[in-house]
């Protein structure tokens, strides 16, 4: 409903979410009275921040069935059922996240009429859900649902191999691969004929004429039969390592100095030779301060403006920048600097923030300059 937020009941029902993130937000609820606004069952979290925010709680809500990690945030009223436990998959590094043999969540899902029976799995995989995800009605199975290469930093890649095989040996069918004419990888054969008495092999091979950033690459390719089913591969290649790539994306950066100050504060010192807008960024590694209060050349950024740090969830030192200048939406924006001598000044407000680091600074006219490859110094 356009304009009118909120006023629908959302159910959201054996899910798998698994990610650098939490796994629910409380929906910007604003309801009143006992109109239900959301309704889980038969989730599983696999997630580095709580699954369920202590916000979403204030509103009415039914959360039962779920498999999660109980952070303390999920009263005693709700998940009365619940799994306070972290699931195990089978191989989440090939992106199989069935639920493994030994696994909390196996055959502990609450009955749904009409979509659950008694004894199912928590989560997306339903027990005929036996190769592959999303279900096909297709009797063949790929080894890895997702290839991940890394290159060397002289740009230099393996090559990978998957097998193509058939759960019912009196299966045969031709098939195509289609990944596209400008895919950063390329599979051999792209077409053959699968016989279901022995399994096949498929090549896959990065184009590194494609890979024109130092980024994570992300693509696809479809294994696709005559019938019109096909089983999809997920393809990421790492470049963020390759010496040359990140040279050139970074050649516009402009680094500055740092200088370590009493409790916990930084000024940052920058030389600029012509004028422009250009995003802060600092390399730190955890503990993260909350916010910041921030002058730049001793004026103080207003205090409604905050200067929070990107959320970060991956460990070791990374990129990331605070916010300098901002939208009356609070969305990040770049800072208008003149040519010269700039001081940032930044100091925690969160006085029990703790020891943290700030190893270098720069500043980007274009944030993708440093966010594409955030791990990389």
């Amino acid at each position: 409903m356009h304009s009118k937020s909120n006023a629908g009941r959302i159910h959201y029902f054996h899910n798998t979410v698994v990610g650098e993130w939490g796994g629910t937000s409380n929906q910007g609820a604003n309801q009143t009275g006992d109109t239900l606004s959301i309704v889980t069952r038969n989730n599983c979290f696999a997630t580095d921040k709580p699954a369920f925010l202590k916000s979403l709680f204030r509103h009415p809500v039914d959360c039962d069935g779920d498999l999660y990690r109980n952070t303390g945030t999920v009263p005693k009223t709700q998940q009365r059922h619940g799994i306070d436990a972290s699931p195990r998959f089978v191989a989440p590094e090939r992106n199989d996240f069935r639920l493994a043999s030994d696994s909390p969540g196996r055959g502990r899902a609450l009955p749904i009429p009409g979509l659950t029976a008694e004894g199912s799995d928590v989560g997306a995989y339903f027990p005929f859900v036996q190769h592959g995800f999303p279900h096909r009605s297709l009797p063949v199975r790929v080894s890895a649902e997702r290839l991940s290469f890394t290159a060397s930093g002289a740009g230099d890649w393996p090559t990978r191999t998957i097998q193509l095989a058939a759960t019912d040996p009196k299966f045969r069918g031709r098939f195509t691969v289609r990944s596209g004419d400008d895919a950063f990888f390329r599979v051999t054969p792209e077409s053959g004929e699968l016989d279901g008495t022995k399994p096949l092999s498929l090549s896959v091979a990065i184009r590194p004429e494609k890979i024109i950033s130092a980024r994570k690459n992300l693509g696809a390719f479809t294994i696709r039969f005559a019938d019109g089913l096909s089983r999809p591969v997920s393809v990421c290649a790492d470049s963020t390592r390759v010496a040359a790539l990140l040279k050139q994306d970074r050649r516009n950066v402009i680094s500055g100095t740092v200088t370590p100050e009493k409790d916990g504060k930084f000024t940052l010192n920058f030389q600029l030779e012509k004028p422009g807008r250009y995003s802060l960024f600092i390399r730190r590694d955890a503990p993260n301060p909350d916010a910041f209060s921030v002058t730049l050349n001793g004026e103080a950024v207003p205090r409604g403006i905050n200067a929070r740090l990107q959320r970060r969830t991956a460990t070791g030192p990374r990129w990331m920048s605070p916010i300098l200048a901002q939208t009356p939406k609070k969305t990040n924006r770049p800072a208008e600097l003149a040519a010269g001598t700039h001081k940032i000044r930044l100091a925690p407000r969160n006085t029990q923030a703790g020891e943290w680091r700030i190893e270098a600074c720069a500043l980007a006219a274009t944030p993708e300059e440093l966010l594409l490859a955030p791990e990389m110094p």
